[in-house]
């Protein structure tokens, strides 16, 4: 019989923790690396299964986030400036968003986007002159974070991306 393709098919149990995988910050080649022990998926196949089960994504409990630090940085691109916008889990040092726009004005909009992705939480910013009203309009908390942080969001602007 040529041409025959005998399929495999892949428990849900499988599918549902390659998509948990992928929720918890991994990518889908590491959420495929992940499952290599078990059983040997592409990151396609991950992807896809993404897709099947995104009426689910809401239900994983991955994003829990106590408070969020973020931290700008204004790049040139050609001829026009542009602030580029970082958001930070500040303990585990997970990336959280980030946003690009071409003045500081838009600080409303990317910090309304991260609190309907991760709810109302404390935000630790470094003080600058948006961010007070920004939160206000965002109806969340605005701290200003220590020294402890300072490096770190020093190190994100000497980042190939703050470049």
């Amino acid at each position: 019989m040529k041409g025959l393709i005998i399929r495999e098919r892949t428990f849900i149990w499988f599918m549902l923790y390659g998509v948990y995988l992928y929720f918890c910050f991994l990518s889908l080649r590491k959420a495929s690396n992940a499952l290599m022990p078990w059983i040997n998926r592409s990151y396609t196949a991950i992807w896809l299964w993404i897709q099947k089960f995104a009426n689910l994504a809401d239900r994983f409990k991955v994003n829990r986030v106590s408070c969020i630090l973020i931290d700008e940085t204004q790049v040139q691109i050609g001829k026009d400036k542009a602030w580029v916008w970082l958001a930070f889990k500040p303990y585990k040092r997970a990336f959280l968003g980030f946003h690009i726009s071409w003045n500081s004005l838009s600080a409303w909009l990317f910090l309304r986007r991260l609190r309907r992705k991760y709810g109302f939480k404390p935000i630790y910013t470094n003080g600058g002159l948006w961010y007070p009203l920004a939160c206000k309009w965002a109806r969340l908390e605005n701290h200003r974070y220590g020294d402890e942080w300072k490096n770190f969001a020093l190190i994100l602007q000497l980042s190939p991306l703050g470049k």
